[in-house]
């Protein structure tokens, strides 16, 4: 046995924390936002490694403080080990700056309001290289350069710079959802990728989300705050960020409940979107369990799980299960049906001899669409078409890296980059029109970015599906009584009209037999 020179305890302490430079920027903006700071601008060159650069305008450090930020196990925010069991704090500023420092090359620059000059220090590998006196704004900037220099193996464990920087861009979205006080930028090579100015939690989810505000939902209860996608809206890839007392955590037992309290109104496999503000003592948590303080652990896990539980049910109202018989091969409408009218503007009804039928029109476009575009890209023919104007469509900072994809092309789309953040569309698949193309593109770029194990006939596949849905006829649109019957044939002509491309229910079925017990007709 023998003692770890200390440049190696240094190393091996900041590999816990500091993987990849979104921890980095994690680290950095979290010690911004405990400095009090109200702008937070975060730069970074390309590729990432290369330079990342965080400057605030909180109440910046003395020079005293600057020097002891540095050094391992100094910090500012706790005193005793009392402390560690109610940390309301996000970081701790001296064991993050330390562990960046190890594996960099770092310059703080940093200045209190009540001081006439500010102080630069500069470390090298965990070492002190300078202390020296610098004219500042008030505040601190904290850059890094050449992250993992002297650690080289780590960088082999990295992925492409696109991917990297995607991971930067889906840091900073985490850590600005619960602060929406402060005005976060993100820049890429002195271009702006992402701005979040001050605004109302609601508009700062939805946002960040990228949900219409008719599409969310907002709820309150007791110590639980909650924004949902409505039921019917649901995604490939997780989308559900919870938080304990203003801290992003990773818990099974939030997701859990998120998850079982939307029960069937989103299709299997598929996800919400929803952001979880939870409100505890914290001394009713454990926030050590992971380096990173990604992961917690609840004193009380089942009380915990029931309050999310109970508050996610409330806002999404109660789920009815129409009685019913189910939907067979055999239980469709016969050749001998009749449109009766529409429903709500969303739901055709239909009668035949053996009862009345409910078609949801947009489920049953979304079936059309996707057998008729799966059917038009597996044989090569005719599915893209090109558009009378090509269109810019905005792009969020991890998706642009997707565009030369070769499945947008296998699709229909025939794009190309278009400066910073922007695709320039000149071909769509032929199902599309209008607005429908960029949300179509947004939709397929963060399906291929979420499903980077999937096989190509597995992508192709939920391509069309994310295509066929956008400009599918949509829930209450009037619809004229030629254009239900001429939906209902040809719903009735696919290979699968039972459910659309995503599992649900195209129409249900309610039986003469069904219909006579409800009014007492036995």
């Amino acid at each position: 046995m023998r003692r770890l020179p200390e440049r190696v305890v240094s190393l091996i302490a900041a590999g816990e924390v500091i993987e990849r430079p979104a921890d980095v920027v994690k680290e950095l903006v979290e010690n911004s936002l405990d400095a009090g700071a109200r702008r937070i601008r975060i730069r970074v060159s390309r590729p990432v490694l290369r330079e990342i650069s965080v400057q605030d305008d909180g109440c910046g450090m003395s020079r005293e403080d600057a020097v002891l930020a540095v050094e391992r196990h100094t910090t500012s925010k706790i005193s005793s080990e009392e402390d560690l069991q109610g940390i309301t704090t996000l970081g701790f500023r001296g064991e993050a700056l330390a562990s960046i420092a190890a594996v960099s090359r770092m310059e703080i620059l940093t200045r209190r309001a009540e001081d006439p000059v500010g102080t630069r220090v500069l470390v090298e590998g965990g070492r002190l290289v300078a202390v020296e006196e610098a004219p500042s704004p008030p505040g601190t900037r904290v850059t890094v350069r050449d992250l993992f220099y002297n650690v080289p193996v780590r960088r082999k464990f990295l992925g492409p710079d696109r991917s990297e920087f995607a991971l930067v861009a889906e840091t900073v979205s985490r850590l600005a959802i619960p602060r929406n006080d402060v005005y976060f930028v993100l820049e890429r090579n002195r271009k702006i990728s992402l701005a979040l100015p001050p605004s109302s939690p609601f508009e700062r989810v939805s946002r960040i989300l990228r949900l219409s505000r008719d599409d969310l939902l907002e709820f309150s209860r007791d110590n639980v705050h909650i924004f949902l996608s409505r039921p019917g809206i649901s995604f490939p890839r997780n989308r559900i960020y919870t938080y304990v007392n203003g801290r992003y955590v990773r818990s099974e037992v939030l997701k859990k409940a998120i998850l079982e309290a939307y029960g069937s109104r989103i299709p299997k496999g598929e996800f919400p979107a929803a952001v979880l503000l939870l409100s505890l003592d914290p001394r009713e948590m454990d926030v050590n369990v992971h380096p990173k303080k990604y992961e917690i652990r609840f004193r009380d896990q089942e009380a915990v799980f029931r309050a999310v539980f109970e508050a996610v049910s409330a806002a999404l109202g109660p789920e009815i299960i129409p009685e019913v018989s189910g939907m067979g091969p055999s239980s469709g409408p016969s050749g001998t049906f009749r449109v009766v009218g529409q429903a709500l503007n969303t739901y055709i009804i239909l009668e035949d001899d053996e009862g009345i039928l409910l078609v949801d029109q947009h489920a049953a476009h979304e079936r059309i669409r996707f057998e008729e575009l799966l059917d038009r890209v597996r044989s090569g023919e005719g599915y893209s078409t090109p558009l009378l104007e090509p269109m810019v469509v905005d792009l969020p900072p991890d998706l642009a890296p997707l565009l030369g994809d070769p499945l947008l092309r296998r699709i229909g789309f025939e794009v190309e980059p278009f400066g910073e953040g922007a695709a320039l569309v000149r071909k769509a698949p032929y199902l599309l029109t209008g607005r429908d193309v960029g949300e179509a593109l947004r939709e397929v770029l963060e399906m291929l970015s979420s499903k980077g194990d999937a096989g190509l006939e597995d992508l192709l596949i939920e391509g069309v599906k994310l295509a066929a849905c956008r400009g599918a006829i949509k829930a209450g649109e009037p619809l004229s009584r030629e254009k239900m019957e001429d939906l209902v044939r040809r719903l009735m002509q696919c290979r699968e009209p039972q459910t659309c491309p995503h599992g649900r229910p195209t129409m249900i079925r309610i039986s003469r037999s069904r219909l006579e017990a409800f009014f007492g007709r036995h």
